[in-house]
C-alpha cells in the first residue's frame, strides 16, 4: 500500500468517525427533548338565555352563566365580553379570586344586558381555572344576528368551547399584519 493510499484511507476513516459522532450527538439531543402535554381540565361553562331574544334597540335581556368542574379549583377567574352595541345593566363584568373547592359544585353568574343599537350581538363568558396541575379555560358565547329589523332577526344561539392551555409559558407570537402595503 502506498503512502498516498494510506493517507486517503485514514482521511476516509476520520470523516466516517466525525459523521458517526455528530449523528450520535443528534440522537442524544433528541432523547433529551422535554415532552410536555396540554393540561386537560374538567371545566365547563354554559350560558342560558332567560326569556326571549332582544328584538330592537333598548331591549333588555338576561343571560345565566353556569361554571362547573369535576375537580377542585383553587383559583377561578371569570370575564364577560360584550359587543360594542351591548350595555351591562346588572352583574359584574370581571371577577377574580373565586374558587370551586368541591368537585361538581356549580357556580352561577347572571348578567342583565341592554341592546343599545341593532347589529351583531355577541356575549362571551370566559372562565380561567388555576389548579396545582396548571391552568386551563372554557368559554361559552351567545350570538344574535339582528342586523336589519326585528322581523328578520335570527334566533340567538348559545355555544360552548373548552380550551386547554399548556403548562409551559408561550413565547410571544409575531403579530399578523392586516391588509397589504403598497409601494408608491
Amino acid at each position: 500500500m502506498s503512502s498516498r493510499s494510506a493517507v486517503m484511507l485514514l482521511l476516509s476513516l476520520s470523516i466516517i468517525l466525525v459523521y458517526c459522532s455528530s449523528e450520535a450527538k443528534k440522537i442524544e439531543k433528541i432523547e433529551k427533548i422535554k415532552m410536555t402535554q396540554k393540561v386537560r381540565g374538567d371545566l365547563t361553562v354554559n350560558l342560558e338565555l332567560e326569556g326571549s331574544d332582544p328584538q330592537g334597540a333598548g331591549d333588555e335581556f338576561t343571560l345565566n352563566g353556569t361554571i362547573q368542574s369535576g375537580e377542585s379549583i383553587e383559583l377561578l377567574q371569570l370575564h364577560w365580553t360584550f359587543s360594542p352595541n351591548i350595555q351591562l345593566i346588572e352583574g359584574q363584568q370581571q371577577e377574580e379570586n373565586l374558587s370551586l373547592p368541591v368537585p361538581g359544585q356549580a357556580l352561577q353568574r347572571v348578567v342583565r344586558l341592554k341592546l343599545k343599537s341593532m347589529g351583531k350581538v355577541r356575549v362571551y363568558l370566559k372562565a380561567m381555572a388555576f389548579t396545582e396541575n396548571g391552568r386551563y379555560g372554557a368559554t361559552a358565547y351567545y350570538t344574535l344576528q339582528n342586523t336589519k329589523t326585528a322581523e328578520t332577526a335570527e334566533p340567538g344561539t348559545l355555544k360552548t368551547k373548552n380550551k386547554s392551555l399548556s403548562q409551559e409559558p408561550k413565547s410571544p407570537g409575531i403579530p399578523k399584519l392586516k391588509g397589504r402595503k403598497t409601494m408608491e
